[in-house]
């Protein structure tokens, strides 16, 4: 014998069904502003290619001015540091979703080749920082062998 369960508008399987989808759209997109007010941003995505002899780097800066880029290049890593200021809140706003990143974030990568750091270039155009620098031939120079010293039969 079988038995059909009626359907109930009051049903708290629906809820908890709603609830448990709730928790998988965390899991697979990252926590959102219903979960918590204040995400990070806290990384930056970078292209990098050679072309033309320059070694070109591409890092989204969505949001971010000038004044809050700095690049270095110390031996062979670049680093990039960047701070996203976050808009001030008024009064009488309510927030329904609030998904953009604030705060300070950093990159560093090693690079492939020697780059010339005194002639690199940086521009900031639609939301995309772009670091062209020049590379550098590795010097070769013919190494002379040297003879050694022989004072009565030993090598100094």
């Amino acid at each position: 014998m079988s038995s059909l369960v009626p359907y109930r508008r009051d049903d708290p399987f629906r809820e908890m069904e709603r609830m448990l989808d709730t928790m998988r759209d965390f899991v697979r997109l990252g926590p959102s502003a219903s979960w918590y007010t204040q995400p990070s941003f806290t990384q930056l995505p970078i292209n990098m290619r050679e072309e033309n002899n320059e070694l070109i780097i591409e890092a989204s800066m969505a949001g971010v001015s000038e004044d809050d880029i700095h690049i270095d290049v110390s031996d062979d890593i670049l680093t990039i540091t960047a701070n996203r200021q976050e808009e001030h809140e008024e009064e009488g706003q309510y927030w329904h979703v609030r998904e953009f990143r604030y705060g300070r974030a950093s990159r560093s990568i090693r690079l492939p080749k020697e780059v010339n750091a005194d002639r690199a270039e940086a521009h900031l155009e639609r939301g995309i920082l772009t670091i062209r620098m020049p590379l550098e031939r590795p010097s070769s120079r013919r190494i002379q062998i040297k003879p050694r010293k022989t004072v009565r039969g030993k090598v100094k």
